[in-house]
């Protein structure tokens, strides 16, 4: 991390924090990923951090995240440890600021996307309590979040192979 990025992180990190506290109306989990956008807003307003956005905007999604072990699901091989049971649709603007950053692994989110899709299709005729219990609805938001998420990063392959 260069000079510029360790000294100007915090005021961004302070930021966040402030506009979490502005954003909270209860809904816990999406207030993180509002007040990330907002924060990335303000960073997109100062054109001196041109050279370190991306830097900048990582360290941001990271610390919006807030989840490690989440995080290291999505960036690692696919192994039998790879887990398709958490849950990517609260994080919609960090999942895909990674994506953007090439931050992610292609290949696992693939994976997890297309056994999150098969659960779904599996129980697609299921009654509103089976739908519950099986988590559809969260496991087809978790499969809209990953595909764009792919799409964005084959794009970007797609780009750097020009």
């Amino acid at each position: 991390m260069n000079d510029l990025l360790k000294k100007n992180l915090p005021e961004f990190i302070d930021k966040y924090d402030e506009l979490l506290e502005i954003v909270d109306y209860g809904a816990d989990r999406f207030q993180r990923d509002l007040a990330l956008k907002m924060v990335y807003v303000l960073l997109d307003a100062r054109n001196f951090y041109r050279e370190h956005k991306g830097d900048i905007k990582l360290e941001l999604a990271i610390n919006a995240f807030n989840s490690d072990e989440m995080l290291k699901n999505i960036r690692d091989e696919v192994s039998e440890n790879t887990s398709i049971t958490y849950d990517y649709r609260f994080s919609p603007v960090a999942m895909k600021t990674f994506a953007e950053l090439g931050y992610l692994n292609l290949s696992t989110l693939i994976y997890i996307r297309d056994r999150l899709a098969h659960e779904v299709h599996k129980h697609r005729n299921a009654n509103s309590m089976e739908a519950f219990v099986y988590n559809l609805q969260g496991n087809s938001l978790n499969c809209s979040i990953l595909n764009d998420c792919i799409e964005i990063m084959e794009k970007r392959v797609n780009r750097a192979n020009v």
